[in-house]
């Protein structure tokens, strides 16, 4: 009997036996399922006109059809008319013929969803999805997940999901053929953007990552994009990587186990650009880029954030352990290197294994890094007996940097660096304590270190702190120690002093004298002594010139100095 009636709800198991169905135009038919009843079902109405093209979810074939596709194109018989789904605002993937068994290939089925056009694009909790190909996301789609435990997992080396203009992901999870060995292409969400096309007002939030063999999140040319409480780990080479872009956030991210990297490089959060070039029209910096509030561990191979040839980088209230460098602002080429950066407030534990905070900058080229290092705790940088030029925080090729309000704690090496051509640094109000090297090495450990030539520096109101022994180890040796004196001109203001010397190495007439306070100090130089100090304290002139060459302060003033 042909059911003529339009007013009342029919209901059938599946979407295969609407087509067997004799109903009149606009009649609604509830499905109880997509293929298994209880997995997306959906309300449709017949319209025995439309020849709508049909897309296995919300358009399906009418009277008489068959639904089959060959991967994302309709090849079965469309029948009479269209039974077209009544709510089109948002589709869930199970409404689109998903298995969602961890085994079918699901990437064609989830494709169609993506694609159907609906703004919101849903998943259900407690299942997951194995994906054979890149699914691509078109602009304007949200990707929710119900529930917990959304998941797509991918084994293929390739995108798993690529991202286009004013997308989100949110609450699900993405897992990958693993990071045994680092592979080229394993990514688990691209953003690629092009120099003449930019992927623009990205997302990406909630979302839980491993086992990829290159990224987490790769973008290229995308501006505005944010990146928040996401849980990443077991990458092969970055958590995020971003290339050329523009007013980029990564914040309250969880990310760790970067591991095994490539070429000796690995990365928490990177801002960079293209390292193959030196072009800055066709591979500009990272511009107004920020990482805040993440908590970064174990990437025992390099660096927990960095950037090469950024500008107006900020990296602010991180958390960051078992890191082989805390934080990097370096370059990629002649003229390329970072240009403004700010560390701020950040938290480092480096285990003795390399550097805290390093700002370095092509020393050929013209341009210097400049910005600040400020309110940083860091402990345990630098490697023991590896390099006096290995410090807790170092500065190579800066201008107008400030240093200041940091507290860093048993540095393996130097406190802070100053390398070579520094412009204007200002190292202020820092705390350095016990900065230690095996007794085995040569060289004398310092709160502050003037290392290479071309230095400009004020060194004032920092507390250069021996708090006492250490079995093994040559502990704060000196408060502040110069190597050398070409090029170099270095303000001394008033600092306090517990270490075994105030100022040692060859200081010469660059330095200009403050005070310590705290204790008496022993100094080198050339000439007569004519700075300030604390009564008692010693000056040896070591020009080589006859007549006097030992003096002691006996008022504090810079003229209390008396040749003995």
């Amino acid at each position: 009997m042909s059911i003529t009636y339009k007013s009342d709800i029919l209901n059938v198991s599946n979407v295969s036996a609407l087509f067997n169905l004799k109903v009149a135009n606009k009649q609604l038919v509830q499905t109880r399922g997509y293929s298994t009843e209880g997995i997306g079902s959906n309300l449709y109405r017949y319209d025995a006109s439309s020849v709508a093209t049909i897309d296995g979810g919300f358009i399906l074939p009418g009277l008489g059809g068959t639904l089959s596709f060959s991967g994302t194109t309709f090849n079965g018989v469309a029948g009479t008319g269209r039974f077209i789904a009544v709510d089109q605002t948002i589709a869930d993937t199970s409404m689109f013929g998903e298995i969602a068994d961890n085994v079918t290939d699901d990437r064609n089925a989830i494709q169609r969803a993506l694609s159907c056009g609906a703004k919101t694009i849903t998943m259900q909790g407690g299942k997951t999805r194995f994906i054979g190909s890149t699914l691509n996301i078109p602009t304007n789609v949200t990707l929710i997940g119900l529930g917990k435990d959304a998941s797509l997992r991918m084994t293929a080396i390739s995108d798993l999901l690529s991202v286009s203009s004013n997308t989100t992901i949110d609450n699900i999870s993405l897992s990958g053929p693993g990071n045994a060995t680092y592979q080229t292409g394993s990514v688990a969400i691209a953003i690629r953007g092009t120099l003449a096309s930019r992927v623009t007002n990205i997302n990406i939030k909630n979302v839980t990552i491993d086992d990829f063999a290159e990224y987490a999140i790769y973008g290229e040319f995308c501006t505005n994009t944010t990146i928040s409480k996401n849980n990443i780990s077991n990458i092969g080479y970055a958590g995020v990587m971003i290339l050329s872009g523009d007013t980029c956030e990564v914040s309250d991210c969880k990310i760790s186990d970067i591991t095994p990297g490539t070429s000796g490089n690995a990365y928490g959060v990177a801002f960079t650009m293209n390292n193959a070039s030196t072009d800055l029209v066709a591979t500009p910096r990272s511009i107004h880029c920020k990482a805040i509030r993440n908590i970064i561990t174990n990437i025992p191979v390099w660096e927990a954030l960095d950037t090469h040839g950024g500008d107006d980088i900020l990296f602010k209230d991180n958390e960051i352990r078992n890191c082989k460098h805390g934080i990097v602002a370096g370059k990629t080429g002649v003229n390329v290197g970072a240009l403004l950066v700010n560390a701020i407030n950040n938290n480092i534990t480096v285990n003795k294994n390399g550097y805290g905070i390093v700002f370095t900058n092509d020393l050929s080229g013209s341009t210097f890094i400049t910005g600040s290092i400020t309110g940083n705790i860091i402990k345990e940088a630098g490697i023991d007996g590896f390099s006096p030029d290995l410090g807790a925080i170092q500065l190579e090729k800066t201008i107008g940097v400030r240093v200041s309000e940091n507290t860093i704690l048993d540095a393996a090496g130097h406190g802070i660096v100053i390398f070579q051509k520094n412009v204007g640094a200002l190292i202020s109000k820092n705390s350095i304590v016990d900065p230690q090297t095996p007794d085995s090495v040569l060289w004398d450990v310092a709160c502050v270190a003037v290392r290479s030539t071309d230095n400009s520096a004020i060194i004032d109101g920092n507390a250069f702190i021996r708090s006492g022994n250490i079995s093994g180890k040559k502990v704060a040796v000196c408060g502040f120690l110069m190597d050398t004196t070409s090029g170099c001109e270095i303000t001394m203001g008033q600092n306090f002093n517990s270490c075994t010397l105030p100022l040692a190495g060859t200081l010469a007439s660059v330095v200009r004298h403050g005070r310590f306070f705290g204790q008496a100090g022993k100094f080198v130089g050339t000439g007569a002594p004519a700075f300030a100090a604390s009564v008692g304290s010693e000056y040896t002139d070591v020009s080589g010139s006859t007549g006097t060459v030992f003096y002691i302060n006996e008022d504090g003033t810079s003229g209390g100095w008396v040749a003995k």
